[in-house]
């Protein structure tokens, strides 16, 4: 990676980085954790830290107003602030920072008249650093309301920060899902400087047809951007949860403004998501998976929409909607899994994964109500009519356990998975209850 100009040296370690601006270790770290210090990771938890003096200069002069040559490569002596004062200037600077733009600390760079793209990004405190391609920062927020710890840890279960150009204009926005505690969610957009160009809070309140309202908060589950051939403005399909309860919504943004577009509400819980074009027409459809868990299914469930047209709310076996005011949802199909031997005794199985590719689509469906229990694999072709089901290994062997003990159908494993496969029920469309929103 090449040093910025002006850099006279490479600071390895905190030990470096420390003395370079004459405080101790731990006041650099907690300058890092709360105020933006830029410095640089290597891969893996416990990689080194290093950082560039020109890029700790330019810091110091965005917190104090107080820059210092970037060739020094000493100790600061200048103006000799103490802790206490040098982390008020800060905290003064980064309010002033948040005020004038809502950029936090940094802004992005440009490189031979373009925008560099966006490639990581990384949530140190409560600052949100998103990297280049070349592992540079490019810009910096520091979020005002904090960031609950520990939130962003494993990518692979939750997408939580997605660079795209939402709007067609060939600039590279980020989506990022935030977490400012323990019970609210928010996704934030920024346009390509690290200015905010909307937020969405999940939820509202809603009765369902019991008449028990579910008040706010709701927490985000996951999302995903839908891109379409008919508009330049892609969509952002969020799902929603209650904070303690069963309703789930669905939301469907303009991915430029943050404006709702509509909105679905589920009996259960959605938390899996995936996109493709099932019918050919070249309009996605959107692949909703996890529970109905209403008394009279409580099983693993599948929702499938035009993503033009997911609005609504799921329907009981009569037809009936399960939210008060709300019109029948607008479902392409919905699948419901059957439970298996593996899964009786237990509130319900769970959609646990959704892949759809190659004419194929792929559901993983865990067979109790936590995501780690055994797992049965559906597979449908893209008219959702299922083709093959089997178990993985843990699955039928806790399921060959059954058979010995007289708790489940005698049989080879094709056998039980061609049984599973003839109890899958597909439901086909509801009637047109509700128009597309006008494209852009």
């Amino acid at each position: 990676m090449p040093e910025p100009p002006g850099s006279s040296s490479h600071l390895n370690g905190w030990k470096e980085i420390a003395g370079y601006l004459g405080v101790s270790v731990r006041t650099a770290q907690t300058f890092e954790k709360e105020q933006g210090l830029p410095v640089r990771r290597g891969l893996g938890v416990k990689a080194p830290v290093s950082a560039f003096p020109a890029e700790l200069d330019a810091w110091k002069f965005r917190m104090t107003g107080a820059g210092r040559p970037a060739a020094s490569g000493k100790a600061a002596e200048t103006h000799n602030l103490s802790r206490r004062d040098w982390t008020r200037h800060a905290m003064i600077g980064g309010t002033a920072a948040l005020a004038l733009g809502g950029v936090g600390f940094g802004i992005a760079k440009y490189r031979s008249g373009h925008q560099e793209k966006p490639a990581a990004y990384r949530v140190v405190g409560a600052t949100l650093t998103v990297l280049g391609e070349d592992g540079g920062v490019l810009w910096r927020h520091t979020f005002p309301e904090g960031v609950v710890g520990g939130s962003y840890t494993n990518d692979t279960v939750h997408t939580y920060c997605t660079f795209d150009d939402l709007d067609g204009d060939g600039h590279i926005e980020t989506v990022f899902y935030y977490v400012p505690n323990l019970l609210d969610r928010k996704l934030v957009c920024f346009d390509a400087h690290g200015n905010v160009r909307w937020e969405f809070v999940p939820g509202r309140t809603v009765m369902d047809n019991r008449f028990r309202e579910f008040a706010p908060p709701y927490g985000i589950y996951t999302y995903v951007i839908v891109h379409s051939p008919s508009s330049r403005v892609a969509r952002v399909v969020v799902s929603c949860f209650h904070h303690w309860s069963f309703p789930n919504q669905v939301v469907v943004l303009d991915a430029k403004t943050g404006r709702i577009l509509s909105e679905y509400w589920h009996r259960g819980h959605l938390p899996h998501i995936a996109v493709a074009d099932l019918d050919g027409d070249g309009e996605p459809e959107v692949l909703l998976g996890g529970v109905n868990d209403a008394p009279e299914y409580d099983r693993a469930t599948l929702v499938v929409f035009d993503h033009r047209r997911i609005a609504g709310a799921a329907r009981d076996p009569q037809g009936r909607v399960y939210f008060e005011g709300m019109q029948p949802g607008t479902e392409k199909r919905i699948v419901y899994f059957p439970r298996t031997p593996l899964s009786q005794g237990q509130e319900f199985n769970r959609v646990k994964e959704i892949m759809a590719a190659s004419g194929r689509i792929d559901v993983g469906v865990a067979e109790g109500i936590s995501e780690g229990s055994s797992m049965v694999i559906y597979q449908f072709d893209y008219s959702l009519g299922p083709l093959n089901v089997s178990f993985e290994d843990r699955a039928y062997q806790l399921y060959r356990e059954l058979q010995a003990a007289g708790r489940a159908p005698h049989g080879s494993r094709e056998m039980a998975g061609e049984s599973l496969r003839k109890q899958v029920v597909v439901i086909p469309p509801a009637p047109d209850t509700w128009r597309p929103a006008a494209e852009h």
